[in-house]
């Protein structure tokens, strides 16, 4: 019998929390250790280990779990330190992520294209295999509950409607997996799109095949290995696109007090589309397991989320005008009760 995420969660023992109470009770702890220096006592650290350690050996299969200089001894130095130095993380494996083959690597993985698989379900295990892992697993509590997760699988769905219409010729920028190509029963092979999938980490090309379940190319999607700057300045794919798809990509062209970079960003995609083609992209918003993730579990990046879904929306409009896009929908992610960012659809003038 298949069991639902949610009934998953509390046969596990771990219930969803308040978003923001969940977060600050790692939150604070790390933020101690990085203003006031205070570190995590040794035995705390050890003790992450040696619950990891008994953790893994009620796994169906602990033998590929392997303990020694070829297993987690490996990489332990490395999280010892880091747990050593950041109370938020250690209080967090101690809480409950000794309980998962997943979050242990993912905090050593970082913020990559890759991890975002994790709110779709697969993700690096302790073996270091890209896997499909069960929904028993504690880290289906992030996959399922947190609003980041909520926010991304509610921006596919979005993309999706903008995608139903058949034969479109699509470039998507910072493409990872192509969520909206193979998630919720999207009719991806009916459609016969051809697609350019733009994805400057090359771990991304290892796990294709596994995770289309075939050679993406069977189903319209030709992946490029490149920076995005590279292909808008590329005059071979000028006014080529009906469709360019930005997701998770405009907040890490943000400036501190300036637009400048998110204006040369849309004007550079601007030009990869038809006249009246249409550009979806969006804004992530500051929230609470967002900053958790970058401060508690090390996923350091160049993410610059705004304040607020309101800010978010000002700053679009602006950029829009002067990057010469005419705004033509806004979505505000609602599932969360703080958003953790905002969907846009923008479109280049049929007439310049």
């Amino acid at each position: 019998m298949e069991v639902s995420p949610e009934a998953a969660m509390v046969n596990h023992g771990f219930f969803p929390k308040d978003p923001w109470k969940d977060a600050w009770q790692f939150i604070l702890p790390t933020l101690a250790s990085k203003l006031l220096g205070r570190k995590t006592p040794w035995d705390q650290v050890d003790e992450v280990r040696t619950l990891l350690e008994l953790y893994l050996k009620t796994v169906d299969t602990p033998e590929q779990y392997r303990l020694d200089e070829a297993g987690i001894e490996k990489t332990w130095p490395r999280m010892r330190e880091m747990l050593r130095h950041n109370r938020g993380m250690t209080k967090l494996m101690l809480d409950h992520g000794h309980q998962s083959r997943i979050v242990y690597p993912y905090i050593l993985q970082g913020a990559q294209a890759i991890s975002l698989e994790v709110f779709f379900g697969r993700a690096f295990d302790l073996t270091g295999e890209f896997v499909a892992f069960p929904i028993n697993e504690m880290a289906a509590y992030y996959a399922v509950w947190e609003p980041i997760g909520v926010f991304i699988r509610e921006r596919v769905a979005y993309a999706q409607f903008l995608l139903s219409r058949p034969h479109l010729k699509v470039l998507t920028c910072g493409a990872g997996f192509c969520p909206e190509y193979r998630l919720n029963g999207f009719p991806a092979r009916a459609l016969q799109h051809n697609v350019i999938a733009v994805e400057e980490d090359e771990r991304v090309f290892d796990h294709l095949n596994l995770v289309y379940g075939c050679d993406p190319k069977e189903l319209g999607i030709t992946y490029l290995l490149s920076r995005v700057e590279n292909v808008y300045c590329n005059p071979l794919y000028h006014n080529k696109f009906d469709v360019v798809m930005a997701q998770g990509l405009l907040s890490y062209y943000r400036d501190i007090g300036s637009n400048r970079r998110t204006v040369e960003l849309l004007a550079g995609l601007k030009q990869l589309l038809k006249p009246g083609g249409r550009l979806v992209c969006d804004l992530q918003a500051m929230e609470p397991t967002l900053i958790r993730c970058a401060e508690c579990m090390g996923w350091q990046s160049k993410l610059l989320p705004d304040w607020t879904a309101k800010s978010a929306i000002r700053r679009m409009k602006k950029a829009c005008q002067k990057a010469g896009l005419v705004l033509t929908d806004i979505k505000v992610d609602s599932r969360n009760r703080t958003p953790c960012g905002v969907m846009f659809t923008l479109q280049r003038p049929e007439k310049a």
